[in-house]
């Protein structure tokens, strides 16, 4: 989307640019691919507020079921409590489904794990992905494993040396 946004604003700089040194409007048009109309659209703007008239305005898209105040909230408990402290069980961490389900359950309102992203991002709140962690039940698993693997390529490596092609 932003790259859209790149390519929107250099083809209006391209036609500032043309139009001021007079070429015909025609031959911006089929340099630039906009319309007549919109090159002296966009160069009117750019006359009245030089080149900061120029990019796309912010698109206002849906607005938040969420207001101010219940968001403020979210943030205030997202950030200071954890999921069991409001209902959630054995969770320590607040995740992207965690706070969907919070928000279902506080607010009534129905959220996907991508529009609950976009609310934290909103809210300037980072999260990152979990990362597994062994038991140390697990580790020695995993100790042992790595061992017999290493015990198993050195065995191959001495029965494969030792065979020799007739």
């Amino acid at each position: 989307m932003k790259s859209i946004t790149i390519v929107r604003e250099y083809k209006r700089r391209q036609a500032i640019h043309l139009y001021g040194t007079n070429m015909p409007v025609q031959e911006i048009m089929r340099l630039t691919q906009i319309k007549r109309s919109d090159i002296s659209d966009i160069y009117r703007r750019y006359q009245l507020g030089g080149l900061n008239r120029i990019p796309d305005a912010e698109r206002s898209g849906r607005p938040s079921r969420l207001t101010r105040e219940p968001e403020a909230a979210l943030r205030d408990t997202i950030i200071n409590r954890t999921p069991a402290d409001v209902g959630f069980t054995a969770n320590a961490n607040w995740t992207a489904g965690i706070a969907a389900k919070y928000i279902k359950k506080t607010y009534g309102y129905q959220y996907s794990i991508k529009g609950v992203t976009l609310i934290f991002k909103r809210m300037n709140l980072s999260f990152i992905r979990p990362t597994y962690r062994l038991t140390p039940k697990q580790e020695q698993f995993w100790e042992d494993f790595k061992t017999v693997k290493k015990s198993w390529k050195t065995a191959k490596s001495n029965t494969s040396s030792s065979v020799t092609n007739p």
